[in-house]
């Protein structure tokens, strides 16, 4: 069990890239849960000692993953607003029928 903790201990060398923290640790731990598997079929580590460490990192994996998932939908979120926000202050040119009808929304009077 000492050898697996010391294992998990290690940090893994992972490309460079302008992500997030959690996306680097999500590498890791994926690459961990791989080389975990790869020992235990090669009969290197007994299964007893492999699963419960793969748990851990399952576990870890998942709430990093949600992590990630959440950064990427915010990220959208404000990408969209933005868009939404940029394309409402530009009216199209020769809009003023829809202009009206924006007027007409607001106001509560409609004009044809």
């Amino acid at each position: 069990m000492a050898l697996v903790l010391a294992y998990l201990d290690q940090r893994i060398e992972v490309p460079e890239s302008e992500s997030a923290p959690e996306t680097k640790r999500l590498d890791e731990v994926t690459v961990k849960i791989a080389e975990l598997m790869t020992a235990y079929r090669a009969g290197e580590i007994s299964g007893s000692l492999v699963f419960p460490s793969i748990q851990e990192l399952e576990a870890e994996q998942k709430m990093l993953q949600s992590q990630v998932t959440r950064q990427v939908r915010k990220a959208k979120q404000v990408t969209s607003a933005a868009q939404v926000a940029d394309a409402a202050a530009q009216p199209e040119a020769g809009d003023s029928r829809g202009a009206l009808r924006r007027d007409s929304y607001r106001t509560g009077r409609w004009f044809t």
